[in-house]
Formats: structure tokens, C-alpha cells, sequence
């Protein structure tokens, strides 16, 4: 998903720090300490800071390595031993990026953040300053093994079970999900046999009000899945669609009334122009509160538009399952109250693919 910087004096900000960090990072290192908080407080997930920021000091490397050396002054082989390792611990943490989720992402970022602080503050003591003793021996070993560990946190990354994204297209592999569980380790199954699947619904960390979003799609045979907004979360909201209404993605001949474009529930589409199956189908979808105006323009022709709050809302809600505020999971009563939610690309237990995702707030 793109993520846009709308302020015109972060762009300013950007380049003045990076300028700033280059030069920290060159001299004594530790620069991240400054562009993760800056990137972090410009609206950017922890996650997504943590990425865009190893892009900047891999160029830093670059630039100060081939600084150094056109000053006469070079480690190889010592840097080349160290660079593998580093490559090495990075492939790794890249994979294990795939198996772990953002809140256990955050909480290793700031383990790692609070150990590069106390090894600046309490910097080692160096034994020697005998280069040709520093670049050999057990000083050699241990820089690989530090510079192993630093390539698995520097790949790290923050990941929901199931979705990936491989050149350019982000998709959901329903058996790479995890199971719901009992206290003994035994998968919990369904009344008919079906294993019970944890949600992995993959929802965005920013906020969104007004905006309008892009987005390429396609679907396997007989699978189903949606895009959501005003989504909230919490204890008390089980899934997304508690509270996020559905733009509907699916392949139509699932055994489903509701077809693809639908405004899940409440507006069926005018016209059916979903292409064949494994084909990429787009969606502009508007949802602009200001104007209390929704629609979606399906490859290429608008299918559906609705109001967003007021009278006709509450009498579309009205008429679903999700004005069911005496059964579970609604019984909250708050779908489609929120104006301000997170976004939400749907697991519906099947595979879904997604592409050239573009939102522009409004």
C-alpha cells in the first residue's frame, strides 16, 4: 500500500535529517535513533519505518565505504567476512518476517532500539588499536557473529500468517493461516469438521476519514473475499466486519447472492463486469464523508453508489444481519459508525491477489 506524506514541510524535514543522519552514521554510527522516532511520527507503521529506513543506511554504507576507500583506507577482507554474514542473518530474518505479527514486531523493535542506546552510552572497550590484531583471530569470529545477528534485525519486518507479497502482488495463502487452538495444542474444528481458522484479515495500521483507493484484483475459482473500511479494533470487536462495511471481491460463481462490486448486504451492483477467473479486475472505490457519498467504479463502470451516514444508511443496515444487536458478533451495535477506521483486505479462507494499491486522502 502507498503510503503518502501530505504536509508540505515533511519532504524539507526529510531531507535536512537524512543529510544530517548521513553524516552521524558515517562519523560514529547510531543514526537510526533519529530517523526511526522522525519516520514513526510521520504517520509511517512501525514496521514500514523500520524498512524505509534500512534502504537509507544501505546507501550510507555504500557511500561512506567508498569514501573511506578513496582515502586509502580499506578492511577487506575483513568487511567482505563480515558483509556475508550480515547477508546471511538478513536472508533469515526475511523468513521469519513471514511467521510473526506487528505487535510482536513492535515490542522486538524496541528491545533492539534500548540495546544500541546502552552500546553507544556504554561503549566497549577497545583492546587494541593494533588494526592488522582487531581484523584477525577471534576478533574476526566475533564481528560474524555480531554482524550475523545484525543482518537478521536488519530484514526484520512484521508480517500477518498467510499474506505476502512477491513482485509487486500481495496475496493470502488461506494454508500458510493459523488455527485456533485449545490449552492441550489440539486445533479446534467446526461442527461439521472444518478446522477453525484464527482471522487473519489483513488491516492497515493508519487511519483513514475521506479517500479514494485503487486497487487491481483477482480471485481463484469459487473464492471470495472484500475490502473494508471504518474498521475498529478492540477486545470487543471480533472481526473487522463488526464494524467495517464490505466492498465485495469474489469470483461470481460462488453460491453467494452477493456478487462482486455489491456494497455487502445493502446495494447489489447494476451491472456484472467481473472478467474470468485468474484475470485482474480494478476497482476505484470513493469514500468521501464530507459529501456523504460512496461508490465503486468496476473496471471501469460504476456499479454501485451510496450514502455514507443518515436516514437511508440506517435504512439499508436495517434490513441486514449487522442491525442484529441481540446476537453475536454484533451486538455492539456499531457497524458503519465510524468515520474515521482502518482499512481491510478480507481472509475469507481462500486465495485472493492484490496489486497497484493506491489511496489518496480527500
Amino acid at each position: 500500500m502507498d503510503f503518502i506524506l501530505n504536509i508540505p514541510w515533511e519532504y524539507p524535514l526529510l531531507i535536512v535529517v537524512g543529510i544530517i543522519v548521513g553524516f552521524i552514521n558515517t562519523m560514529a554510527g547510531g543514526g537510526s535513533l533519529i530517523t526511526l522516532p522522525i519516520l514513526i511520527f510521520l504517520g509511517l507503521p512501525s514496521a514500514v519505518a523500520n524498512g524505509t529506513n534500512r534502504i537509507a543506511l544501505m546507501m550510507t554504507a555504500f557511500s561512506a565505504n567508498m569514501g573511506f576507500k578513496s582515502k586509502g583506507i580499506s578492511t577487506f577482507p575483513f568487511s567482505a567476512y563480515t558483509g556475508t554474514c550480515a547477508l546471511m542473518g538478513s536472508i533469515i530474518g526475511a523468513h521469519i518476517a513471514i511467521d510473526i505479527n506487528d505487535a510482536a514486531f513492535n515490542k522486538i523493535l524496541s528491545i533492539i532500539m534500548i540495546l544500541v542506546i546502552l552500546i553507544i552510552i556504554f561503549k566497549p572497550r577497545i583492546v587494541s588499536n593494533d588494526l592488522s590484531v582487531r581484523l584477525t583471530g577471534k576478533h574476526l569470529r566475533l564481528s560474524c557473529v555480531v554482524f550475523f545477528f545484525i543482518g537478521l534485525y536488519f530484514f526484520f519486518n512484521g508480517n500477518k500468517f498467510g499474506w505476502s507479497v512477491s513482485d509487486g502482488v500481495l496475496s493470502f495463502d488461506p494454508t500458510k493461516g493459523k488455527f485456533q487452538r485449545d490449552s492441550d495444542g489440539n486445533i479446534l474444528t467446526h461442527g461439521n469438521g472444518n478446522p477453525k481458522k484464527e482471522n487473519n484479515d489483513l488491516v492497515s495500521d493508519l487511519d483513514f476519514t475521506s479517500f479514494k483507493l485503487y486497487f487491481e484484483w483477482k480471485v481463484d475459482s469459487l473464492t471470495n473475499s472484500g475490502f473494508m473500511w471504518g474498521v475498529k479494533e478492540g477486545e470487543k470487536y471480533e472481526f473487522p466486519f463488526v464494524t467495517g462495511p464490505e466492498i465485495q471481491i469474489m469470483d461470481n460463481n460462488y453460491p453467494d447472492p452477493v456478487k462482486a462490486g455489491s456494497l455487502y448486504g445493502m446495494v447489489n451492483p447494476s451491472v456484472d463486469m467481473t472478467k474470468p477467473v485468474g484475470q485482474w479486475n480494478s476497482y476505484m472505490i470513493t469514500i468521501d464523508y464530507n459529501k456523504n457519498f460512496g461508490n465503486v467504479i468496476f473496471n471501469g463502470t460504476e456499479v454501485v453508489k451510496f450514502p455514507l451516514f443518515g436516514d437511508e444508511w440506517d435504512a439499508m443496515v436495517s434490513k441486514t444481519k449487522f442491525a442484529n444487536c441481540d446476537q453475536k458478533p454484533w451486538d455492539n451495535c456499531e457497524f458503519g459508525k465510524f468515520k474515521t477506521g482502518k482499512i481491510c483486505f478480507q481472509d475469507h479462507q481462500a486465495p485472493v491477489y492484490f496489486r497497484n494499491i493506491k489511496i489518496l486522502e480527500l
